[in-house]
């Protein structure tokens, strides 16, 4: 599906201007600031080729069928901030957002059509030079236009948006003072303390610091002491060559968002038992993640878990997985090969799991799709003729196509352990 190019670039060009204040900086100077320009566009076209030929249903990339991707165009970007762990930690009462957070050289640029966020488009600086890494986002992008709608830029505002390890998305209103910041992912459930995933804000208020802080904090130290055992791999995966096979295959797999912020291994849990036509029911426990957590370990509650092996009184990933679909699963004690995901989701039919190692903790992904893209179309590419994964990412339900490169090694994390289904 062709996209007008000199309109993308027209409009652009417009925003551009109205919103100079809020992009001021994106690079060291005006030559790179146009290649960043450039490699936005340039990836947003090539990105909505691909989109419709994997696309399982209606939004999943953040586009339905019937939309006019003639008329998409590129807003104005947000840089992402990260949070810093060791400031995290160190945190004390009366410190400021700032002083936990710092830039990366990620922009997430929000892809309009008639004046609403549909999707978001990553760009990354890889050895040096701009790259577009990802494209997707459609559920963060819903909460983000809820943000841009109660915070609007003609109004003065710039909300920063934020990243805790992929795990979680937050925002701060810096005209709004420096002591706040609320998660666009999770909200407080009524019964206290316990953050889950929850529908229907509107993003209009604003959360205390010190109380977000303290839930971070407890959760990564959690997760610390859980992660930190070495498992060796029970099979080891071919060593094949980069370059995977110029093909693309999708699985079909739906939006799964962790129930509680500690749950990202249960969400992707459900995902791989529910695309082999299994739906867990219980008389009592009232959804799937409650009762895979129940068998995971009795009484669980907001807990992080391993892919393997099995620990303490806690039933890992793996037999969660081989538990409730009958099958036999793999773990891998590392990435595999673009050649071993082709084989996987295209031969195989197959999704996997793919855990991202951060300094502090861990967070489960699940891919499920598998593009060649052409080097011709890709200048965009981290690297020439990699291929891209889709991923699903429990933290928001978002389905995300990125660069191999990039899910092996990008924004902190480092893609260190897998669980396949033989």
């Amino acid at each position: 599906m062709k996209i007008l190019r000199d309109v993308i670039i027209l409009v652009f060009a417009a925003t551009f201007v109205v919103g100079a204040t809020v992009w001021a900086g994106a690079a060291d100077s005006l030559s790179e600031d146009a290649e960043l320009t450039r490699v936005a566009e340039q990836g947003m076209y090539a990105f909505l080729e691909i989109i419709p030929r994997i696309q399982q249903e209606d939004g999943e990339f953040g586009f339905a069928k019937t939309d006019s991707l003639d008329k998409v165009y590129i807003g104005i970007p947000y840089k992402l901030h990260k949070i810093n762990s060791q400031a995290l930690s160190d945190y004390q009462e009366g410190d400021t957002v700032s002083s936990l957070i710092s830039e990366t050289q990620m922009w997430y640029f929000p892809i309009m059509l008639a004046d609403q966020m549909k999707a978001v488009l990553i760009v990354d600086k890889v050895k040096g030079k701009w790259k577009a890494v990802g494209f997707g986002c459609a559920n963060l992008s819903a909460k983000l236009e809820k943000v841009r709608r109660n915070w609007p830029a003609s109004e003065g505002y710039n909300p920063l948006l934020i990243s805790f390890q992929e795990k979680e998305y937050l925002y701060t209103i810096p005209e709004k003072g420096a002591y706040h910041l609320t998660s666009l992912t999770f909200q407080e459930a009524e019964e206290g303390g316990t953050y889950s995933e929850k529908g229907g804000t509107d993003f209009s208020d604003r959360k205390k610091l010190s109380k977000m802080v303290e839930r971070l904090n407890s959760f990564s130290e959690k997760n610390l002491t859980e992660q930190t055992k070495s498992v060796v791999s029970k099979r080891a995966r071919s060593t094949r060559a980069y370059t995977g096979p110029m093909g693309m295959a999708s699985l079909y797999l739906g939006s799964y968002v962790q129930e509680m912020s500690g749950w990202c291994w249960n969400a992707c849990s459900q995902a791989m038992i529910e695309h082999y036509g299994i739906y867990l029911q219980d008389p009592v426990l009232t959804t799937p993640q409650q009762i895979i957590a129940e068998y995971a370990k009795p009484g669980m509650g907001n807990e992080g878990n391993r892919l393997d092996p099995d620990y303490s009184d806690k039933k890992c990933v793996h037999t969660i997985v081989e538990y409730y679909t009958g099958l036999s699963a793999t773990y891998h004690s590392s990435n595999i090969s673009p050649s071993d995901a082709w084989q996987e989701i295209s031969v195989e039919q197959d999704p996997f799991i793919v855990r991202w190692l951060y300094s502090t903790n861990g967070h489960e992904v699940v891919a499920y799709a598998y593009v060649y893209v052409d080097p011709n179309m890709c200048a965009f590419c981290p690297n020439p003729n990699e291929p891209m994964l889709a991923i699903m990412n429990p933290s928001t339900g978002d389905r995300t196509l990125y660069g191999y490169t990039w899910i092996v090694n990008g924004d902190g994390h480092t893609w260190n352990q897998t669980l396949t289904i033989d």
